[in-house]
């Protein structure tokens, strides 16, 4: 195996300036630019003092270039498992000088995570690749952190991770006085080789005990849930732990990636991961601590609740606050599952979403009801090797739902907390709480007691009605200190906004808080307008703004769309992508979606060169998105671009004269230049996507997958392996053909009779006619090119593709 070229990279890498390398994961192996398919994921963390390269490299005179996870840890896991493997380290910086060591193991934990998250494909309906951790000395404890703070958050990284190396990393609950007797060993292990540790390492590792054993004592749980679940061998005291062979390793890795692939089939890591999406203001959302409905339903005396309030209050906001605070500090005995409801998403708009999402939360929790429920019985029931429809549908959810909800609830208390009720039908509602009934009965009088529900709806969904149900009616005075604190938090950073005076400063608070009228969004939407123009108003011209803002949320939408009218066009093609979506879409997506949108409303013929010259440069896209509609659109974390709100749909959406009707005399001028009727964008929108996948590019859909009855094992990976590192390339280099591949028929079927000539010209409704038969036949390499992406983001590997 030759290293000269890997020698090159890593002394690129070593050379980097801090700022450049420190809370990032670099590629060690395979080169950066090798195919994204992934088997096995290595991730080394190094220790204190250490660096990111020098802590894993040879210190010995006659090999001073060697790194071992780059150069010699390669060549025998292809020797003794040949899996498809990444190994990545991570780098942080550790300075001496700070204060707060919880801190600062807290945020290196926190840019672990997230470079974790930001490197996977965050689409993938595929459970992410098995994981073997590696930390040295501090860069072990801040494995075990990032491991309880993803299992918290129910991180798919919790799931896939099926190992940890510690080298120097303390795991006892030690005293202080151990801790003098470890530090000793430390440096007579460091000063035979002659590099003692600094005075700085020392006084670090002897004065943080206590955080270092509260780390420990929260990772101890994590093993014990490993050990009993997967009977893995974990020797935390002296002595070697066993290393397991590729065969022991292989009888590990197959039974729980079949649990994996089963559990995906339900849905996503990612799903569970909604919550995090909304920023929550410092002391925002805390008051419903004190409210006494709350406090007894946390502690267990009150078991279903409802919190209700009027459109755009905030209360997925407080939701997503809820969430975090009883995932942060759960409760001995407690699980909390939960599911966020939007009828913006389709994989969020029914009940089936609450069974899918909800069935897989408690069984990662608790994988021993997997079987004890039948789920697994159920799903290999279902589960037909020549199968290309769902395997779930509503009756196989409800059966299965039931059974492990009321087992769980046998063990111990199990919360449910479900965010915008009233976004799924009343049907859905209905059956949702009647089976939620049925559960209480399975669980029998000695554990009915265990199930909980928290709900929040809007008041209409009257759930104060149903029999259990406590009411709490969300109030203007709860949500004024919210939005208060949303709107000083977002103007007091605004240097602009700092030149005025603090007595005008308190003023626009006071009267952004009161104008509201206890509308969170409302507000929120004012001052992320008064962000993108501030630094051009002075302060009597916002004195006048503020004695003339709008109404409502409907005048708020106009008065932005207003001043964006100069260029309609351009925020036209966003919002109708945006709003429409039947996927979540990425900021590199809606970049080639809009530049797809240009060249079909200017007539121009669409090749992979002409899509890229109508493109924003890659590095500029969010900033380009933002400068065009950053009012009425948000950024996840994950990078995918969404409304600012569900009513932003509704108000483009509706007619212009449906919209003068509900609202006489309310000053709304601009909607009409602006108005995006549903069914005819959704036509537009599934023939842009037929334009682009009949593309030349996809004239060649590459080799088959092609596996024999008489293939012996290696052979059938091999072929798997070099499937899906095909599919994965074009999904890579096309950044638009995920999104296409997935939604063109979805968004064609809502077009209905929506047809294309109502917009373009009658040719180019041909042309459409014309790409659909191509990507609707089977031979056709066009239709292959797409079915194969489609296949790997809904069915595989749990189904080849046929």
């Amino acid at each position: 195996m030759s290293h000269t070229g890997s020698f090159e990279r890593l002394g690129r890498l070593s050379k980097l300036p801090l700022d450049d390398h420190a809370g990032k994961l670099h590629q060690l192996y395979p080169d950066e630019d090798a195919p994204d398919c992934v088997n096995l994921d290595i991730i080394l963390v190094h220790g204190l003092e250490g660096h990111f390269i020098g802590t894993w490299k040879a210190d010995h005179e006659n090999d001073k270039k060697t790194v071992w996870p780059c150069h010699l840890l390669p060549e025998y896991l292809i020797n003794h498992l040949q899996p498809q493997f990444r190994i990545r380290v991570f780098s942080y910086s550790y300075d001496g000088t700070y204060k707060n060591s919880t801190s600062r193991i807290r945020n290196h934990t926190n840019a672990l995570l997230r470079s974790i998250q930001d490197c996977r494909d965050v689409h993938a309906n595929t459970p992410p690749p098995p994981v073997i951790f590696v930390g040295h000395s501090l860069g072990g404890v801040i494995v075990k952190q990032t491991l309880r703070f993803a299992s918290d958050r129910r991180a798919p990284i919790a799931g896939a991770t099926c190992g940890v190396v510690f080298f120097s990393t303390p795991h006892k609950e030690i005293e202080h006085d151990d801790w003098k007797k470890f530090v000793a060993n430390l440096v007579t292990l460091y000063s035979e080789d002659g590099h003692a540790p600094t005075t700085n390492m020392l006084n670090e590792i002897q004065n943080r005990c206590e955080i270092l054993s509260d780390v420990t004592e929260d990772f101890q749980s994590l093993l014990d849930d490993v050990s009993e679940n997967r009977r893995a061998h974990v020797q935390l005291e002296s002595g070697h732990d066993a290393v397991p062979n590729s065969k022991s390793m292989a009888k590990y890795l197959a039974p729980n990636f079949e649990v994996r692939t089963m559990l995906s089939s339900l849905c996503t890591d990612m799903f569970h991961e909604y919550y995090q999406r909304f920023s929550l203001t410092e002391m925002t959302c805390s008051w419903i601590k004190s409210q006494q409905q709350f406090q007894d339903w946390q502690q267990g005396s009150l078991r279903k609740l409802c919190i209700s309030g009027d459109l755009a209050c905030g209360k997925t906001h407080l939701a997503a606050y809820i969430v975090a605070q009883v995932m942060g500090n759960r409760a001995k005995n407690v699980t909390y599952l939960q599911c966020f409801l939007s009828q913006a998403l389709p994989e969020r708009r029914d009940c089936c979403s609450i069974f899918r999402s909800t069935i897989h939360q408690v069984s990662k929790t608790r994988p021993d009801l997997i079987k004890n429920s039948n789920l697994q019985a159920e799903y290999e029931k279902r589960h037909k090797p020549d199968q290309t429809h769902d395997i779930w549908d509503i009756k196989s959810l409800r059966t299965v739902w039931k059974r492990i909800i009321s087992e769980a609830a046998k063990s111990g208390r199990l919360s449910i907390i479900i965010d915008g009720f009233d976004q799924i039908s009343q049907k859905d509602q209905r059956e949702f709480l009647h089976c939620f009934e049925e559960c209480e009965k399975k669980a029998g009088k000695a554990h009915r007691h265990n199930l909980q529900l928290l709900i929040m709806a809007r008041p209409d969904a009257r759930l104060d009605e149903v029999d259990g149900f406590s009411p709490y009616d969300i109030t203007e005075q709860n949500v004024a200190v919210d939005i208060r604190a949303t709107v000083s938090a977002g103007l007091r950073r605004l240097p602009s906004f700092r030149a005025y005076s603090t007595q005008f400063q308190h003023q626009v608070f006071e009267k952004i808080t009161q104008a509201s009228g206890g509308v969170y969004l409302w507000a929120s939407l004012v001052v992320s307008d008064l962000k993108h123009r501030l630094h051009a108003l002075k302060q009597e011209d916002l004195e006048k703004e503020l004695d003339i803002l709008p109404r409502e949320i409907a005048e708020l939408y106009d008065s932005i769309l207003g001043r964006m009218k100069t260029r309609s066009s351009d925020v036209k093609r966003i919002l109708r992508w945006v709003l429409f979506r039947q996927e979540a879409l990425r900021v590199e997506e809606v970049n080639a979606a809009v530049a797809l949108s240009k060249l079909r409303d200017k007539g121009e013929r669409l090749t992979e060169k002409s899509l890229k010259s109508k493109m924003v440069k890659p590095a500029a896209s969010k900033i380009s998105l933002y400068a065009q509609c950053g009012q009425l659109i948000r950024f996840t974390r994950g990078g995918e671009v969404e409304p600012i709100h569900d009513s932003l749909t509704e108000y483009l959406s509706k007619p212009p004269k449906t919209l003068s009707k509900e609202k006489p005399g309310w000053n709304i001028p601009n909607h009409r230049f602006f108005y995006l009727p549903e069914e005819e964008s959704h036509g537009i929108l599934g023939n842009l996507c037929v334009q682009y996948l009949t593309m030349s590019c996809f004239g060649n859909s590459g080799a088959k997958l092609e596996l024999s009855n008489g293939m012996g094992e290696q052979a059938r990976w091999e072929v798997m392996v070099r499937w899906e590192s095909k599919v994965r390339e074009r999904v890579k280099e096309h950044k638009f053909v995920r999104y296409a591949a997935l939604c063109w028929s979805r968004h064609l079927q809502k077009g209905g009779s929506s047809l294309s000539h109502r917009v373009v010209t009658p040719s180019s409704q041909l042309d459409d006619i014309r790409g659909q038969k191509m990507l609707e036949d089977t031979e056709s390499s066009y239709a292959i090119c797409w079915s194969e992406v489609w296949w790997l983001f809904r069915r595989w590997p749990r189904l080849f593709f046929p």
